[in-house]
């Protein structure tokens, strides 16, 4: 239905105005027409959009000391990490900051600090965590980011 207009009339009296039953009944069915309308939206009109997927949420956001991550209603999830400094040849095992349903995509970039580092490698050891690996120690800053489903 298309909107209504409330006819007021000419002030100050409202001659010529819709009286008030006949405004009351345009407002009563434009409101009925929103209702209808949010009603076949269904839930996910009224979602919170950043809270825990326990709640409803649409988009879960948290951290703890292994790192941040985001989750997406769809099972979409990625998380980041980011430290400093690492030993030649030596695998640096970590975890993720919430477990992946599955192995996740991982991706790393290194930003040189003293040495400039091109002989690293990152890999996913599984839905929990990855790993890291270097042939030089150096204090660069390391940022670890993995992608994929959380359920």
């Amino acid at each position: 239905m298309a909107r209504q207009e409330i006819i007021l009339g000419t002030p100050p009296t409202g001659l010529g105005g819709d009286p008030p039953r006949v405004a009351s009944m345009k407002i009563n069915a434009m409101t009925l027409e929103l209702y209808e309308k949010n009603a076949k939206l269904g839930t996910a009109a009224l979602a919170n959009i950043l809270g825990t997927m326990a709640s409803g949420a649409i988009i879960e956001r948290g951290s703890n000391a292994n790192g941040e991550f985001t989750k997406w209603a769809d099972g979409t999830m990625i998380a980041w990490f980011r430290f400093t400094g690492y030993s030649a040849n030596t695998n640096h095992d970590k975890l993720f900051p919430v477990s992946f349903s599955a192995t996740p995509a991982v991706a790393a970039s290194v930003q040189p600090s003293a040495a400039f580092d091109t002989t690293w490698m990152v890999w996913a050891t599984g839905p929990a965590g990855y790993g890291f690996r270097s042939t030089i120690s150096a204090q660069n800053i390391v940022c670890i980011q993995a992608m994929g489903r959380w359920k």
